[in-house]
């Protein structure tokens, strides 16, 4: 039988034996180190199973990335997973928590921190892990489990020594892989950079040379290695080469010197060099690394832009002049939209930018947005190379009518683009007037001459009701249905008196009027259609209110408006009835800074007014509803007659759930 000392020597050897084979793998193949030392390392600890998981950067989680060969046949966990929260893990997971090995030799016994194991796992009888180190850092957590003896010191040294081993080579390889990686990258920018590159001895002589050097300076690598840089240049800069690469040795680096450089084919090229000295391990000098950019065209673009600014001075000034005068706003793009000139100057009818616009984006200097419009006529413009319009309505609610003019230069490609400007809301507020008075005029003659259609035969059938009514005994059935006809036709009489009312067109000054009594006669207009169609009316009115100033017609109408817009929404959204199906008014006296006033309050849960209209459904013409069903003059309408009684108007709405019609009056200061 073996002693404990010949057995702990045997383990020993085996342990040394598996860290100089580790040493000796294929680092081509990573999966086959990892299995290699998670066996020996099992074999070293006499262990049944084992596994290896590494640790993400902020050590919160554990990502397996090899188990023993002995536990999968045993293993019948449905869909283990790789990945674990380290805030997941129960007992196993202690070893990063606590940063220290953990052994526990009886698995079965009751810990604080176990969790449990899933269903199908292989039984633990025993079971160490331990975390494995990098400057401080855990990077991996090696386990074995089910040993026949309990697990001790000496297991922990065997299985620490085997990770350490393991981690030192992947770690080697790792920073391989990344050495490989860098000189691939730097000899990548050496051959595809599109800087000019060349590196010079301590003699000024070329010692390097990059492809797009060759192709700039027409040079083979032959023709250049070994000669001097001096050789390619014009006298005078032959000159200026002996000073300025003496100072480039002496202080390390030489930025923006120019030189001209004679091409192979004779032509000559100004080129500004950059350059900086690389030196050995002892500080001395070894060569230079130059980037060299021919900077010929722009040399020469710049001296004629300096030609043309002084030509083009005058007439600038002069056309400036005139364009300020213009009281539209002109502003000149780019193609990427930023503002190169503006006749935006402050004059006596424009306020002016507050920032100098020039140099900013469009859309951001005179709307206030991120991005461009949708419909940019400019950007149209730049790409049909044609004039192009549209009307734009901008958040503040004025509508300005826009027009791209397209600036081609000498090849016929469009460089700038001149954009006009013109305010129209005015005129568009003054066709929306005539075409709605137009309308209001035709719908007004309309309503007389139907009312006027209906009231004679309606008062020929009250009088024969009357007759019928007169002529039999009181009991009967005949003086029961006259006075039903009596009355019906009565009520009939009462709306189209109504509708004579609102068609009638009342000029005549503001007079105290009762708000409740306006309210009362046009809910008896439209409520049996809300009683017919199942919507509940719940109307709350302060006693003894007070009068306001105003023209009953037009309340009535203004009534009668927000009554339709409620009742179709609520239709819209319950087709039946519904609890919900409702239209609260209210009518209080409330106090403002102004005074007392009479604040009312139409609220419904209808489909609610969608968020992209709210902010300008005030506006004539502007409706949710399709086109056979509304005109978009209702709120329009409304939003004027509270403004000609001196109140406001204001719209809560969520779309699909609910809308808040606010509205406040001023009341009478002397109440009759």
């Amino acid at each position: 039988m073996m002693t404990p000392e010949l057995h702990s020597q045997t383990l020993q050897s085996q342990r040394f034996e598996a860290l100089y084979h580790l040493t000796q793998m294929d680092t081509s193949d990573l999966t086959a180190i990892k299995t290699f030392a998670l066996e020996a390392a099992v074999q070293a600890t006499q262990s049944r199973i084992g596994y290896i998981y590494f640790l993400n950067e902020d050590e919160t989680t554990l990502t397996l990335h090899a188990w023993s060969a002995s536990v999968m046949p045993e293993c019948r966990v449905a869909e283990p997973a790789s990945d674990y929260p380290i805030a997941h893990t129960g007992l196993w997971g202690e070893a990063v928590r606590q940063r220290k090995p953990i052994i526990t030799n009886d698995y079965k016994a009751e810990s604080p921190f176990k969790k449990g194991l899933p269903n199908g796992h292989v039984d633990l009888q025993r079971h160490m892990n331990l975390p494995i180190f990098d400057q401080g850092r855990v990077v991996m957590v090696a386990g074995v489990a089910n040993k026949q003896d309990h697990y001790d010191d000496e297991d922990i040294r065997h299985l620490t020594l085997l990770m350490e081993g393991l981690w030192s080579i992947l770690a080697r390889v790792k920073a391989n892989e990344s050495l490989r990686a860098n000189e691939l990258s730097m000899r990548s920018f050496y051959e595809d950079s599109p800087a000019n590159y060349q590196s010079l001895d301590k003699e000024g002589r070329f010692r390097d040379i990059n492809p797009a050097w060759v192709a700039t300076f027409g040079y083979s690598r032959e023709e250049t290695i070994g000669r001097k840089f001096s050789d390619l240049m014009t006298e005078v800069s032959q000159d200026l080469v002996v000073d300025r690469f003496t100072g480039l040795k002496k202080h390390g680096k030489l930025n923006d010197a120019d030189f001209e450089i004679i091409h192979k084919d004779g032509h000559t090229l100004l080129v500004t060099l950059n350059g900086r000295v690389s030196y050995d391990t002892q500080g001395k000098f070894q060569h230079t690394n130059c980037i060299l950019t021919d900077v010929t065209e722009a040399r020469r673009d710049e001296a004629l832009l300096r030609q043309s600014e002084e030509a083009n001075r005058l007439l600038s000034m002069q056309f400036q002049s005139l364009l300020d005068s213009i009281t539209d706003r002109i502003v000149m793009l780019d193609r990427n939209l930023r503002i190169v000139w503006t006749n935006q100057k402050e004059t006596p009818l424009r306020e002016p930018f507050k920032v100098n616009p020039i140099g900013h984006l469009c859309y951001e200097i005179l709307l206030g947005q991120p991005e461009p419009c949708s419909d940019c006529p400019v950007n149209r413009a730049l790409e049909s190379g044609q004039i192009e319009e549209l009307e734009r309505l901008n958040s503040d609610g004025r509508t300005w009518s826009m027009r791209a003019f397209p600036i081609f230069d000498e090849r016929g490609e469009v460089v700038n683009v001149v954009e006009i400007g013109q305010d129209i809301s005015d005129s568009i507020k003054l066709r929306e007037e005539i075409g709605r008075t137009a309308q209001l005029a035709s719908i007004g003659e309309l309503s007389a001459g139907v009312a006027h259609e209906i009231n004679n035969p309606i008062n020929g059938v009250i009088n024969y009701a009357q007759l019928i009514k007169n002529s039999v005994a009181p009991e009967t059935r005949e003086h029961d249905l006259s006075e039903r006809i009596i009355k019906e036709g009565d009520r009939v009489a009462r709306i189209v008196k109504q509708l004579l009312f609102i068609a009638r067109d009342d000029r005549s000054d503001n007079l105290p009027v009762n708000l409740c009594d306006v309210l009362a006669d046009t809910l008896m207009l439209v409520g049996s259609q809300f009683s017919n169609e199942g919507v509940d009316l719940e109307v709350k009115l302060d006693e003894n209110l007070p009068l306001i100033n105003g023209h009953a017609q037009q309340l009535q109408q203004l009534f009668l408006n927000l009554l339709s817009n409620a009742r179709y929404a609520l239709n819209q959204r319950f087709p039946q009835d519904n609890p919900n199906k409702r239209l609260e008014i209210e009518i209080r006296l409330t106090e403002s800074e102004h005074g007392p006033e009479l604040f009312v309050r139409f609220y419904d849960r209808g489909g609610g007014i969608p968020a992209e209209l709210l902010q300008k459904v005030l506006q004539p013409f502007v409706t949710s509803k399709p086109s056979n069903e509304g005109t978009g003059l209702g709120l329009s309408i409304s939003n004027d007659i509270v403004k000609k009684h001196g109140g406001s108007l204001h719209i809560n709405s969520n779309e699909g759930v609910d809308t808040e019609l606010l509205i406040r009056f001023p009341v009478v200061e002397e109440q009759v």
